[in-house]
């Protein structure tokens, strides 16, 4: 479930008018939520049950008050604290809940729990707020970022230097929207405090400008019509609440475009919470949750194809600069040393008066680094023909995948040749004999091997063994021939692959990069600043006869410097 920040302005609303002087009765937690009662004593038809659900998938629901866990788990920092007001950060999406409570010393005393519903930090911070030092943590284990117990509090990063529509003047957003680059879309999300996707679309749609337009391009005008539009919908304040799904469940006081035929309406936030809460259709229709799975899992996927496709084709204005420069490198040898830095005149230049400052690798002469870039330059010239037709057609999937969706959430299953051309379509479904070998390799896994699964930010799915035995299958079982093997050079640590999944193309350094941020993490060098891991191809990597669990011998593997660090997991039906 996501809330945009105008939502969680909204629910606080709500909630405080039902809430505010009643108590906590109960509180239990655990490593994949938070539950607490709210209620008045003795009041039991009234009391609400709100679950904070932890992790990159997490969410916040409503329910009627009941039994809630006892024992283990209890978090006794809530239990029995009065809630004195229950507020939204302006223009964020995070809840604060004023508690205050009597003490061993008879003294009452005030905390602010912060319920931070920002993706993928789902969590709840108790701070002190007598020395601003933290209470209490609840988040998923896996949440590396959370908090520590006892540190001063620091919210969550939020630029300071975003407007917010109301209160700041519209000639300052203008005069800082057209400074913006990229889409009109991205833009307001940038200018505009707690504007997530979804708001702005809703803000280009009521002003009539297409969001995905170049921001360079708009008027003044068009710019003052945004500021104007952004302020009819800060001024919603409840009223219908629209419920959708759209890759993840989404409630919010503004009404999505395009979708009409599968939003439900709702009252109020609480009562739209209430129903997800209640039995869902997943529930009903056992076969749509793995349904859902696969098609969230394709438009992740899709989604960081579009990212990198777009990265590469803003790449392509720097083909000018790139044949600008290693011509005038070229017309210029002769006056710069190898490795040297100057200043040298721009050949395309008919006047003479424009430099150009240069800065040598060690050892490079001026006429390699300008064949270097000329050679850059003709590559992002020829991808200046490839790439819009690519990422046209990656847009279009993401838009069937988004329409499958909806079509999942107001029927229930989807028929299952439909799901199998969708896949075909987006590049998931693999050929006949790749396929066979998959099944094998899975019934190999529930043999015994489970490994951690993560998603690269390019949308490529990276597994790590989580023991000898495991290191094992992972390696030489479930890794197809030409997927990319990492392990922590000189540390004991999992064996990680970096699965091509039919892909042909190589992965990018970026993805390189992460996969072996993976082999890092899970290794004895996971406190070291940065560990060099080495990489091959799985064919490359054999085990010795009568070998101990876990060993392994590479070749033409190669050496890189990362950082220990984790991925998103990958979702798995």
């Amino acid at each position: 479930m996501i809330l945009d920040s105008l939502t969680t302005a909204a629910l606080a609303a709500e909630l405080a008018a039902d809430h505010v002087g009643q108590h906590i009765r109960r509180a239990h937690a655990d490593e994949a939520g938070l539950d607490m009662l709210l209620g008045a004593d003795g009041a039991r038809d009234s009391a609400t049950l709100l679950q904070l659900r932890f992790g990159p998938h997490g969410s916040l629901k409503l329910a009627p008050g009941g039994q809630i866990h006892a024992g283990v788990g209890r978090t006794r920092y809530l239990e029995g604290s009065r809630i004195d007001s229950i507020a939204a950060v302006t223009g964020d999406r995070v809840l604060q809940l004023q508690l205050s409570r009597i003490d061993a010393a008879s003294q009452r005393t005030h905390g602010l729990l912060h319920i931070v519903l920002i993706p993928p930090y789902f969590r709840a911070v108790l701070v002190s707020q007598l020395h601003g030092r933290i209470l209490g943590v609840w988040a998923a284990g896996t949440d590396r970022h959370a908090p520590t117990h006892g540190t001063p509090y620091v919210p969550p990063a939020s630029p300071a230097d975003r407007l917010l529509p109301g209160l700041d003047d519209i000639g300052v957003f203008v005069s800082r929207l057209l400074l913006q680059q990229g889409p009109v879309e991205q833009a307001l999300r940038l200018t505009i405090s707690g504007v997530d996707r979804h708001l702005a679309t809703c803000i280009c749609t009521a002003a009539g400008i297409d969001p995905d337009s170049p921001t360079a391009g708009i008027p003044p005008e068009d710019a003052r019509v945004l500021w104007t539009s952004a302020e009819a919908l800060w001024a919603l304040r409840g009223g219908p609440v629209c419920r959708w799904t759209r890759g993840r469940s989404r409630v919010s006081v503004a009404a999505p475009e395009g979708s009409e035929a599968t939003v439900t309406r709702y009252p109020s936030v609480c009562a739209a919470l209430r129903a997800d809460a209640a039995v869902s259709a997943d529930e009903a229709q056992p076969g749509a949750k793995g349904q859902r799975v696969r098609l969230a899992r394709g438009l992740r996927i899709l989604q960081c194809r579009a990212a990198g496709l777009q990265a590469d084709l803003d790449e392509v204005a720097t083909a000018a600069t790139l044949e600008r420069t290693g011509n005038s490198l070229m017309a210029a040898a002769a006056t710069i040393q190898p490795g040297g830095s100057g200043r040298i005149p721009d050949a395309h230049d008919a006047a003479g008066t424009v430099m150009i400052d240069v800065q040598l690798a060690p050892g490079e002469t001026p006429v390699q680094q300008g064949a270097r870039l000329l050679r850059r330059g003709a590559k992002m010239r020829r991808r200046a023909d490839l790439l819009p037709p690519k990422l046209h057609r990656v847009h279009e999937l993401i838009f069937e995948t988004e329409r499958l969706l909806d079509r999942l959430g107001g029927a229930g299953n989807l028929p299952e040749d439909a799901m199998e051309r969708w896949e075909r379509r987006v590049e998931l479904r693999q050929s006949p004999s790749r396929e066979a070998e998959t099944d094998r390799k899975q019934t190999d896994d529930r043999q015994g091997a489970r490994p951690r699964r993560y998603i690269t930010s390019t949308g490529w799915s990276v597994w790590a063994g989580r023991s000898n035995h495991e290191n094992d299958i992972v390696t030489h079982r479930l890794a197809a021939q030409n997927d990319v093997w990492f392990h922590a050079h000189g540390y004991a640590g999992s064996h990680v692959i970096l699965r091509r999944e039919g892909r042909h193309e190589e992965p990018s350094n970026r993805t390189l990069e992460e996969a072996a941020g993976v082999a890092a993490y899970w290794s004895k060098g996971r406190t070291a600043n940065k560990v060099p891991v080495v990489y091959t191809l799985a064919k490359y990597v054999s085990k010795p006869r009568g070998g101990a669990p876990g060993l392994a011998v590479m070749k033409r593997e190669k050496t890189i410097m990362v950082r220990p660090a984790l991925l998103a997991e990958e979702e798995q039906e």
